[in-house]
């Protein structure tokens, strides 16, 4: 549940990014969401590289680009749990 309440609010500071930028007169504070979305798309692909090995699908690679360490975190849950069951 707990994840879920994150991701949601993730994906509403990726919306108000988003209208940073394609509807700036419609943005609250502009400025602040052009900076936080830019920082976040570095850091996400930055993320990307580094942890490149754990991305076995093109989902993980959005979910990544997305959600950040979040899904970082889970993918690694995800192939500790399967060399478990191995």
């Amino acid at each position: 549940m707990k994840i879920r309440v994150i991701k949601a609010i993730l994906i509403v500071v990726w919306l108000l990014v988003l209208t940073a930028f394609i509807a700036p007169d419609q943005a609250i504070s502009l400025p602040v969401f052009k900076a936080v979305g830019g920082l976040l798309v570095i850091v996400h692909f930055a993320e990307i590289f580094l942890y490149r090995k754990l991305h076995t699908r093109l989902s993980d690679y959005v979910n990544t680009l997305l959600f950040g360490v979040l899904n970082i975190k889970l993918m690694q849950h995800r192939d500790t749990a399967q060399n478990d069951e191995n």
